[in-house]
């Protein structure tokens, strides 16, 4: 237990000390892919931003989508980007999410009012990733979160 505790500390530091800074994450807007009687599928525009002199390794996104005040059950997701942020780059990521009614039928109005949260963990570079993985110091994470601000419907 101490010696977790000196470990963990001792791992905080080294990171301090490398001035590893997190990447900006920006919910920038989602896109209505499809929709139906059913549910819908969307996309979750989020703008990355790694203020970093190296690139960042970006190691998993869990996030959660829901609608309108609990109209139908929120899609949850773990995902694995598998993408490296450029050293003072951007990038775009779409977050995938499938929403069903359940034995509602879908109201397309429900998607007027949407909400996403979630935390996106990256990989300090320099080598500290298999020092943090073998002490078993959790990689750091960076959270998220945005609604309704702009959603993109499909041209009918």
């Amino acid at each position: 237990m101490i010696l977790r505790l000196v470990l963990t500390f001792f791992a905080f530091a080294v990171v301090g000390c490398t001035s590893v800074l997190p990447p900006v994450v920006t919910v920038t807007g989602a896109r209505v892919l499809e929709v139906s009687d059913v549910g819908a599928r969307l996309a979750i525009h989020l703008e990355l931003a790694n203020p970093n002199d190296y690139p960042l390794p970006l190691e998993r996104v869990s996030y959660r989508v829901s609608l309108q005040k609990g109209a139908i059950e929120p899609y949850v997701a773990d995902d694995l980007p598998a993408r490296t942020i450029a050293a003072h780059g951007t990038q775009t990521l779409h977050l995938p999410a499938a929403l069903a009614s359940g034995s509602r039928t879908f109201n397309p109005e429900w998607l007027e009012h949407w909400q996403v949260k979630g935390t996106l963990t990256y990989a300090p570079d320099r080598g500290l990733r298999a020092f943090l993985t073998e002490t078993g110091v959790p990689l750091p994470f960076v959270g998220f979160n945005g609604d309704a601000a702009s959603i993109e419907t499909p041209s009918q």
